[in-house]
């Protein structure tokens, strides 16, 4: 059975579709078509991309909560992004060029939050102070360069 991986609008929201069984031949069912496809929700983008750059796997790095963190934050950016165009248009157009400024700020930090959530941009380092601790022992750690773009 093949599955598929398709990312929706809002970005944190991601639907498999899965091919769902097709009856039996010679049985009826009330719809006079059954159902192609089944979704489930979920954020399956740590998953989706692993924590491996250039053949070395990463200990200590991103979970599904803190990618829908990063995700909640690239929803707040967009949002703040699509307002500040909106001022800018009550605007005259000499006044404008501080709106646009500013939205390209917070547009260029929406593509960063939205590449931080789906386990992108990021590059393996070693660890300089290891620790005992289960949670966050490892030999190296994910540090994401794209929080350093914007």
């Amino acid at each position: 059975m093949r599955k598929y991986i398709y990312s929706l609008s809002p970005p944190f929201v991601w639907i498999r579709l899965v091919p769902s069984p097709r009856p039996k031949e010679g049985t009826h069912s009330n719809h006079p078509l059954p159902p192609l496809i089944t979704a489930t929700k979920g954020n399956n983008a740590v998953n989706v991309n692993p924590n491996v750059v250039n053949d070395k796997p990463v200990a200590i790095a991103i979970t599904s909560h803190g990618s829908d963190f990063y995700f909640a934050i690239c929803a707040v950016m967009g949002i703040t992004t699509l307002g500040i165009i909106a001022a800018s248009a009550m605007k005259p157009r000499t006044d404008r060029i501080f709106f646009y400024i500013t939205a390209a700020v917070t547009g260029t930090a929406t593509i960063a939050y939205f590449t931080m959530g789906s386990n992108l941009g990021w590059t393996p380092i070693t660890v300089e102070f290891p620790r005992a601790n289960p949670l966050v022992h490892g030999p190296n750690r994910e540090i994401f360069y794209a929080r350093y773009i914007d």
